[in-house]
C-alpha cells in the first residue's frame, strides 16, 4: 500500500493575495461571513466556507492589533463601526487617554429611542468583560410592552463622578428634553448614588426604584 503525504486543504477553498485582500476589505465594513462566501464564489469560484472567511479576517485582526494598546484598538473598531451605520453615535470619554465612559447607539436604537421617548428604564450587569467595566443597558417600552435597548453604556466605575458624565452625554446625544417623563432603575443599582446622578441630570422627571429585575 502506498501512502501519499501532502496537504489536504482544496485549492478551491486557498485565496491568492489579491482575493485574500478583497475578503479583508469587506470584513472591515463588517460583511457578514456567508455574504462575502456568496460574494467571493460569484467573483473568483472560491469554494470557501463561512470559518474560513472567519480565519482569513482572523489572521488580519491579528496583525492590525501588534503593537497597539487595547485602547487603540477599540477606538478603531467603534469608528468602523460608526462608519458603517452613518446614524449610529459613539462616545468615547477618557482622561489621560484611559477611557472613563463609552456610550454606544446604533441608528435603529435612536430610532425606537425617538418613537417612545417618555419612559426609560436603565440597568447594569456586571463580569461581561475582562475589564470588570460595568456595562449599562437603556431600554425603552414599546407599544406591546417589550423592552427595546437604546443605549448600552460602558464605564470605568459606578462612582458619580463617572457616571454623571454618561447620564449627561446620554441627553447631549439625544436631546429629549421634556418629552422623558419617568425613568425607571433596577432595585439590585446602587439606587441612592444613581437616583441622585439621576436627579441632578434629568431634572423634574419622575424615579422610579422597581422591585422587579429588569434584566
Amino acid at each position: 500500500m502506498n501512502f501519499i503525504l501532502g496537504h489536504s486543504y482544496p485549492e478551491s477553498r486557498r485565496p491568492n493575495e489579491e482575493q485574500t485582500q478583497h475578503i479583508q476589505d469587506l470584513s472591515k465594513m463588517l460583511v457578514p461571513a456567508m455574504v462575502i462566501q456568496g460574494l467571493e464564489q460569484e467573483r473568483y469560484q472560491l469554494n470557501m466556507q463561512p470559518q474560513d472567511i472567519h480565519n482569513v479576517a482572523g489572521k488580519m485582526k491579528k496583525r492590525e492589533a501588534a503593537g497597539r494598546t487595547e485602547t487603540e484598538i477599540l477606538r478603531d473598531t467603534l469608528q468602523s463601526l460608526s462608519v458603517n451605520d452613518p446614524g449610529s453615535s459613539v462616545s468615547i470619554l477618557d482622561e489621560s487617554g484611559s477611557i472613563e465612559t463609552i456610550l454606544f447607539q446604533t441608528s435603529h436604537m435612536k430610532a425606537y429611542l425617538a418613537q417612545y421617548p417618555n419612559m426609560l428604564f436603565i440597568d447594569a450587569t456586571y463580569c461581561v468583560n475582562r475589564n470588570n467595566m460595568p456595562l449599562f443597558v437603556f431600554l425603552v417600552p414599546d407599544a406591546n410592552c417589550n423592552g427595546q435597548v437604546v443605549a448600552y453604556g460602558i464605564i470605568k466605575d459606578e462612582r458619580s463622578g463617572t457616571l454623571a458624565p454618561m447620564f449627561a452625554e446620554f441627553e447631549k446625544v439625544n436631546k429629549l428634553g421634556e418629552s422623558l417623563k419617568t425613568i425607571v432603575v433596577d432595585k439590585d443599582l446602587n439606587e441612592v448614588l444613581v437616583l441622585c446622578v439621576l436627579d441632578v441630570v434629568f431634572r423634574k422627571i419622575n424615579l422610579i426604584i422597581t422591585m422587579l429585575s429588569l434584566s
